[in-house]
């Protein structure tokens, strides 16, 4: 009960943060190349269990890091959604923390499906090293959160996301099963970090925050 708590507190402020970079920070970023990045995700399926997909993403970065934050969007694609394409627009925040630099990123996206309906959702991240990933690259990991789309229900959910360098992992690292996953993404996307046999957790969140 305490992680949906804690999850729906969560969402509700990233979709805040997230909503306020979008209408006040964000302008479109000036033609530049991309950080190729792919990100590994557990979502719902049509079936209403969890399973793991990936997409690729561009990820561009405006401004100045010595400032503190800097604009970013994403743009990604992915095998889960075919034809669909995900922007997201938000921010990186660095800050100095106990002697080491911190990198957070809020962003959130509008996906708008076949049938017209829209839906939004919000990714918040922070950056770490992993050297069973990407030795001496960063990282970043967190969650993702808004309406489980392949669902006819659309529930609201909050589930563990990673954005990865492209070329460190391939693309089908995921796995349809956690056996299959590569290891580096077990501790993440894994129910046990220690011994992975399922896939980990998406949290249902109140429908208040829809």
């Amino acid at each position: 009960m305490q992680s949906k708590n804690f999850g729906a507190l969560l969402l509700s402020a990233v979709f805040c943060i997230a909503g306020l970079f979008l209408l006040s920070s964000c302008e479109d970023v000036d033609e530049a190349e991309p950080m190729e990045m792919r990100g590994f995700f557990l979502s719902i399926n049509e079936e209403d269990e969890v399973d793991c997909g990936y997409e690729d993403a561009d990820v561009y970065f405006e401004g100045d890091e010595s400032a503190g934050r800097i604009n970013v969007e994403i743009i990604s694609t992915s095998p889960t959604f075919p034809g669909s394409k995900f922007t997201y627009k938000g921010t990186k925040v660095i800050k100095n923390e106990g002697g080491g630099v911190e990198k957070t990123i809020a962003a959130s996206y509008l996906f708008e499906g076949g049938d017209g309906n829209h839906s939004v959702g919000t990714l918040y991240m922070v950056s770490r090293t992993d050297g069973e990933i990407a030795p001496g690259e960063t990282i970043f990991t967190g969650h993702w959160g808004g309406k489980a789309i392949r669902p006819e229900n659309s529930h609201m959910v909050m589930c563990p996301y990673i954005l990865v360098p492209r070329d460190a992992l391939d693309e089908d690292s995921c796995g349809e099963e956690v056996t299959q996953m590569a290891a580096g993404l077990r501790k993440y996307l894994a129910d046990n970090a220690d011994n992975p046999t399922r896939f980990g957790y998406c949290y249902s969140l109140p429908r208040r925050l829809n």
